[in-house]
């Protein structure tokens, strides 16, 4: 991984190359959104690499531009490892929520009240069961 930090005529930006056999296209677009309130990222890639290009939204924060590219390669880690462990317990997380449904489902019965829709005819003194309430 390297980071080159440069200057043109738009303002300061900084250049990230990032090896396709370490990180996922997904844990670089979450770590790219998770910082789209400080910087403007553009991603180009190769066979083997991605180019990430960014610069900071507001250029005249007195914000080091190496200090948020740090930043951001600590957050390619965590969504690297949030991935890893997404995959690891991803099955044993939809059988515990796939349980709290069924769970809840038998809960509910056939017997609740049934309500109706009010039409548009229909005003809040017609209404038997309070869907409709005069607010204000």
């Amino acid at each position: 991984m390297n980071i080159e930090i440069s200057k043109n005529q738009l303002g300061t930006y900084g250049k990230l190359k990032l090896s396709k056999s370490a990180y996922s296209n997904e844990t670089l677009l979450k770590a790219s959104y998770h910082y789209t309130d400080k910087l403007y990222i553009f991603i180009a890639e190769d066979s083997y690499n991605y180019e990430v290009n960014m610069s900071l939204i507001n250029q005249s924060d007195n914000v080091e531009l190496s200090i948020v590219c740090g930043e951001f390669i600590n957050e390619l880690a965590d969504q690297e490892m949030r991935q890893t462990i997404l995959k690891e317990t991803g099955a044993i997380r939809e059988a515990i929520v796939s349980a709290a449904f069924s769970e809840a489902a038998k809960g509910l019965s056939s017997t609740l009240p049934t309500r109706t829709v009010p039409k548009a005819n229909h005003s809040y003194v017609d209404d038997k069961v309070d869907i409709i309430q005069l607010k204000g």
